[in-house]
């Protein structure tokens, strides 16, 4: 939504000089879904025909590898030189370098929780996400009718067990903050 209207308004006005740096790391929360992350991925893998950004009027420069910081560095210099509206994408990867995110592909500790004392008293009762997880499973093992949808935060929010148990009635729209 606002980010496609911005888009939108700076490619339009190419004496502008935008800098966009697109972080590209293949997920918000979880992988993410969807025609712009395809795009992405083909942008990725080979510079091919039909980049979304020159089309709406944007140079592109990338993908840079963005761990590397004098790579990144002499993308933004060539991305300033061109003097109008620029995307820079920059591929990185979520939690690199902490080797807790690194080994958590569900989510790469976007949600870091405290971790408990060994002198610290058990839960004295489930969560409420724990219930709320074991209630959705159970009805959608009662009603075949019963379909979750997630933005892509279906452990935080308690519908991973139901996405295990009925992937083909769990829809995960991704990030979508603005619908």
């Amino acid at each position: 939504g606002m980010a496609w209207e911005a888009l939108n308004n700076l490619g339009g006005a190419r004496q502008r000089p935008v800098i966009v740096v697109l972080n590209d790391n293949e997920r918000s929360y979880a992988p993410t879904v969807g025609g712009l992350a395809t795009h992405l991925g083909k942008l990725r893998s080979a510079r091919g025909p039909g980049n979304v950004f020159e089309e709406f009027g944007f140079g592109y420069l990338g993908p840079v590898d963005g761990h590397d910081i004098a790579a990144v560095e002499e993308a933004l210099g060539r991305a300033r030189a061109l003097g109008g509206p620029v995307v820079v994408h920059v591929v990185t990867e979520k939690g690199r370098g902490w080797e807790t995110a690194e080994t958590n592909e569900l989510d790469r500790c976007h949600v870091v929780r405290a971790t408990p004392s060994s002198s610290a008293a058990p839960a004295s009762s489930p969560s409420w996400t724990a219930v709320f997880s074991d209630e959705m499973v159970r009805i959608g093992a009662e009603r075949p009718d019963v379909v979750a949808i997630t933005a892509a935060m279906a452990e935080p929010v308690g519908l991973l067990d139901f996405q295990r148990e009925f992937p083909a009635r769990t829809i995960d729209v991704g990030i979508a903050e603005q619908h």
